[in-house]
């Protein structure tokens, strides 16, 4: 039984980590889109 109930455990440690790190990611990467799309128009208008 204990055994089992450490099972879980980690099982939802694991998915709160994971979700944790995917919206870390992708709001990264979001906000890496916006600085270059900026950085490109700014260039292209030059």
């Amino acid at each position: 039984m204990s055994k089992s109930k450490l099972v879980n455990a980690n099982k939802k440690i694991e998915e709160k980590v994971t979700g944790a790190y995917k919206a870390i990611e992708n709001g990264v990467v979001e906000t890496y889109i916006k600085v270059e799309n900026g950085v490109v128009g700014a260039y292209k208008k030059s």
